[in-house]
Parts: structure tokens; sequence; C-alpha cells
């Protein structure tokens, strides 16, 4: 459970790499929003069967190369914000199991507060960033 939407951010990022840090589900609000990216296709999760225990378990099958990574927040910024929602601006970096780096990548996370508790609403990342 987030109090703040930075928490529920922290937790997004958490959840991101392989380290199975946090449930997904306690990371999330349903429905869920993956906009894609420049490797993968959009989605939606709008029913509780359909959440992965751990974001890392659907990598074999959306992510390969993310097997085995772990995410690390660069920066942030709010982009927008109201009583209930929040947009963040991230940069943020993706590294191997051996410590290199895979990329570096921005992508707007959205938040919103349900019953007192901010999760993650939608993830959507944007072409991977060379080098800052």
């Amino acid at each position: 459970m987030a109090l703040t939407p930075e928490e529920a951010l922290y937790d997004a990022i958490d959840s991101a790499g392989s380290e199975a840090n946090k449930k997904y589900r306690d990371v999330i609000h349903l429905p869920f929003f993956f906009t894609g990216g420049a490797f993968q296709d959009g989605y939606a999760i709008t029913e509780e069967d359909q959440v992965p225990e751990y974001r890392s378990h659907e990598f074999s099958t959306r992510s390969p190369s993310f097997i085995g990574s772990t995410v690390k927040l660069n920066s942030f910024e709010v982009i927008v914000r109201d009583l209930r929602k929040v947009a963040f601006l991230v940069h943020a970096s993706r590294w191997n199991e051996d410590g290199s780096l895979q990329r570096n990548f921005r992508a707007i996370i959205t938040v919103m507060q349900k019953n007192d508790d901010w999760r993650m609403i939608s993830r959507n990342p944007f072409a991977e960033v060379e080098s800052e």
C-alpha cells in the first residue's frame, strides 16, 4: 500500500525488474493499461486472473531480454496532477544481470488513489534513450 503518489511510483519501478520485490497486484489498480513500447504491442489488464504474481513472470513471453534485469529510477518529474491522479515523466535505466547497461528509457507512469491507496494505472514507455 502506497500512501503517496511518489511511493506508488517507486513501487512501480521496483516491480519492473526481476528481483520480485513487489507483487504486481500490490502495485497496480485495475484496469491497468500498457500502451506499448518500441518492440511491444499495448495491452490492458482488466481482471484479477490476468495479473501475474510478479511482473517478471511475463518476461519470458513479452520481453525475454528483461529476464534477470533490474530497473533503476534516474529521475522523474510531475507532468500533471489532480487530487486522485498523478502522471510522472520518468527517466530510468534497465541493467542486465551482469551489471552492464541494457538501455535507458523514458516513460509516463500514471498513478491513482483508490481507497487511500496509490497504485499505478498506466505505463507508457518511449523509445530508448541512447545516453544522457
